[in-house]
């Protein structure tokens, strides 16, 4: 992975490892047991509210859903599908 330079560069936890990263089209195998998901999927409104849907359904209760949102906001439908009180989202400006 070329990210891991930059990475370490940041600052990771000592017991990081590449080895400990997996890669799965199964999303709700990859969220089942998370405690924090973050999302990135394209500003599509149709494909978010099906994926936050299925996040939202299979997720455990207390896991946080972060989503980084250039375009929709937690007042548009999609992010409605979520739980209140699980949702953040943030908003990245490239100036």
């Amino acid at each position: 992975m070329r990210a891991w330079g930059s990475l370490s560069s940041f600052g990771l936890s000592p017991d990081a490892s590449l080895k400990k990263l997996e890669f799965t089209p199964d999303l709700q195998g990859a969220v089942r047991s998370a405690d924090f998901v973050q999302e990135n999927a394209p500003e599509r409104r149709d494909l978010k509210e099906k994926l936050f849907a299925e996040i939202d359904r299979t997720t455990p209760e207390g896991a946080v859903i972060a989503s980084s949102s250039s375009g929709l906001t937690m007042t548009t439908r999609e992010m409605q599908a979520l739980i209140v009180g699980r949702a953040i989202t943030g908003f990245s400006a490239f100036v």
